[in-house]
Parts: structure tokens; C-alpha cells; sequence
């Protein structure tokens, strides 16, 4: 204990002006966290304000273009506005491209609305189609069947109408 005691009351004596150093520390810390989120809340609103005067086809929200990303300080104003417009831009040319689908028009585009992703969209309505086909060589195989049933039938009543007037005959 008696050789530690000097450095005891050194380090006693640190820790007093450390904490002294800290306070001023913390309190600019606090200032400076503070500051950075009014000016995120206020670029935030910026954005928004400009993102609600975007139009997009078929009701397409707008949220969906959002990105965290343009809150942080290297994201300029400028920066974030061009690629809103150029992303909203790209979606009318999507939309477009979907509109010019002529079966699966409507389920192309709601997987589109889902996702804003144009080849998604496009990949569901070859899902519907092929789907549609499936359904429509099924049935035409079912008419089939029940037309060579109904056939093989006819088929046989008419050989025992035969088969029966010969006996008769």
C-alpha cells in the first residue's frame, strides 16, 4: 500500500482532470449530435417536399423511391433531386414497356407496382401466360379424352346395334 500510494494519489489526481477535460467533451458532443439531426430533419423535409411533387404512373407511391442514403452530408441537394427525377424518369419508360405487353398487361404491372423492378414485372407476366397455356393444353386434353370417350361409346353402341341386326337378320 505504501509504495502504491504515490501512484494513487497521481492517478487520484488524472482522473480529477480527465473528468474536468470530459464534461466540456460531452457537452460539445451533445451540441454537435443535435446539430446534425436538425439539419438531417431539415434536408428529410426538403426531400419529401420535393418527392411529393412527383408524379408516377398507376399510383405508384413515391416512398418507394426513398433512400437513407441522401440524409447523409455528402449527399447534396442537387445530387439527391437528379436522382429522384432520373429514377422517376426510368419508371414512366418501365411503365411504358409494360403497357405495351398485350396479355398479362394488368399482372405485370401490379408485380411492378410491388417491386419497381422491370424484370420481375416482365418475368410475371410470362409466369401468367405460361400458366394460362398450361391451363388452356389441359382442358383441350380433358375435351379430348371425353370426346374420344364419348367416341368409343358411340363407337361401341353402334357395332352392338349392327352386331344385333345381323343376328336379327
Amino acid at each position: 500500500r505504501e509504495y502504491m500510494a504515490p501512484f494513487n494519489a497521481f492517478k487520484a489526481q488524472v482522473d480529477e482532470i480527465l473528468a474536468i477535460i470530459d464534461e466540456p467533451i460531452r457537452i460539445i458532443d451533445a451540441q454537435v449530435k443535435e446539430s446534425e439531426r436538425k439539419a438531417k430533419e431539415a434536408k428529410e423535409k426538403g426531400i419529401r417536399e420535393y418527392l411529393s411533387q412527383v408524379e408516377l404512373p398507376y399510383g405508384i407511391e413515391v416512398e418507394k423511391l426513398w433512400n437513407p442514403k441522401w440524409l447523409n452530408a455528402s449527399a447534396s441537394h442537387a445530387t439527391v433531386t437528379s436522382e429522384i427525377s432520373t429514377r422517376a424518369a426510368q419508371i414512366r419508360e418501365d411503365v411504358k414497356t409494360l403497357e405495351e405487353l398485350q396479355e398479362y398487361q394488368d399482372y405485370a404491372i401490379q408485380r411492378y407496382k410491388e417491386t419497381l423492378d422491370l424484370r420481375q414485372a416482365l418475368g410475371e407476366a410470362k409466369r401468367q401466360k405460361e400458366w394460362a397455356d398450361a391451363r388452356a393444353k389441359i382442358e383441350a386434353e380433358r375435351k379430348a379424352a371425353e370426346e374420344a370417350k364419348k367416341n368409343k361409346t358411340e363407337t361401341t353402341k353402334a357395332r352392338k346395334v349392327q352386331a344385333y341386326r345381323l343376328a336379327q337378320g
